[in-house]
């Protein structure tokens, strides 16, 4: 099989791939020089959000900019009540999950609100001192928003630039 028809058979996926690449490379130009970030979290952001199809992307990131939000605010919440303590990421994670499904949703967009609030939490908790923790936590949240920001804005930019098949039918 040559390029022309591998490309032709996973355009789709060629299309997935280069916009995994194009986010992970913004990201990384933005936070790499900063001090004191950690673009990965944004890339794990990124991709988890990502969608292949901009319609898809479209409808999704509202719920998961929405499910992101509730997990920073939930993880920042506990790290400021409770401040930086052994055992409490289990419990925040357990309200967070819970809180989620309140929203209107699909249980796969839940998912976003515990791993973002897992995020800002442990990053918190690695510290010993409550400002810092909150500082810390509160930086987290920002990459963590960040990442699903350029997922949306890249899906959206590589739409106007090269269109796939949205129909592909991936069963075959």
């Amino acid at each position: 099989m040559g390029f022309q028809e591998a490309f032709s058979k996973n355009a789709l996926g060629w299309h997935y791939a280069v916009r995994l690449f194009l986010g992970t490379a913004v990201l990384w130009l933005i936070l790499g020089p900063l001090r004191g970030t950690q673009p990965l979290w944004a890339v794990i952001s990124m991709i988890f959000v990502t969608e292949p199809v901009l319609k898809n992307a479209l409808e999704a990131f509202r719920y998961r900019i929405l499910n992101t939000l509730l997990g920073c605010a939930v993880g920042l919440l506990f790290l400021l009540v409770a401040g930086p303590r052994d055992g409490l990421l289990p419990v925040a994670v357990m309200v967070t999950a819970f809180t989620a499904t309140f929203l209107p949703q699909s249980p796969t967009s839940w998912r976003t609100a515990p791993i973002a609030a897992t995020i800002v939490l442990a990053s918190g908790l690695t510290s010993h001192s409550k400002a810092f923790g909150m500082h810390i936590a509160l930086q987290r949240a920002g990459e963590v928003l960040l990442g699903g920001v350029v997922a949306l804005c890249i899906t959206w930019l590589m739409s106007k630039i090269w269109m796939p098949d949205e129909d592909v039918d991936r069963s075959s």
